[in-house]
């Protein structure tokens, strides 16, 4: 057999195409599950520390109120529990909570990407270099800052909601 025949065999013989590695949607579906269960937190909260105060506050800011003074207590209690709020949820406990969510996101992530990868291409690319660690690393307080963002956000867009309502005169029940 010449190596024209040879090499015409072999490219006649087909090749098994390797894969690629496919993402842990496991690993995703909790991680969302995290972060939405913050979400609801932080909506447990404003439905039982903001809202029973916007409520009992109401005769003094509404339109229509008989108690027509010049008493800006009720803005001080207002403001006074959103901020007791949002210290709640960028306090040092939450940010450990943060990073350890994050941390087990992206660990197991890598982890998986690494169990893949040595499965289907039979090769160790990551080789535990120090490159990938310092990589890691970043990913895990990038996402540490993103857990931290979503309470902060969230009541930043409820406190404008909350306090221009009640600075309209309106009742309690146009904010829920």
């Amino acid at each position: 057999m010449t190596s024209a025949e040879l090499l015409q065999q072999q490219l006649a013989t087909t090749r098994k195409k390797p894969k690629g590695v496919k993402q842990d949607v496991s690993n995703g579906v909790q991680y969302n599950a995290e972060l939405q269960r913050i979400v609801r937190a932080v909506n447990k909260d404003i439905n039982t520390y903001v809202m029973p105060t916007v409520r009992d506050l109401a005769p003094e800011y509404t339109a229509d109120s008989i108690l027509v003074t010049v008493n800006d207590t009720w803005v001080d209690v207002l403001t006074g529990t959103l901020d007791a709020i949002r210290a709640r949820w960028s306090s040092l406990a939450f940010q450990r909570l943060a990073s350890d969510i994050s941390r087990k996101f992206v660990r197991t992530a890598n982890t998986s990407n690494l169990k893949r990868t040595e499965r289907n291409l039979g090769i160790n690319i990551y080789s535990d270099s120090q490159e990938l660690n310092d990589y890691i690393e970043l990913s895990v307080r990038d996402n540490t800052r993103l857990i931290m963002s979503i309470p902060d956000q969230y009541l930043t867009q409820v406190e404008s909601i909350v306090l221009t309502n009640v600075r309209a005169g309106g009742r309690p029940a146009a904010i829920a």
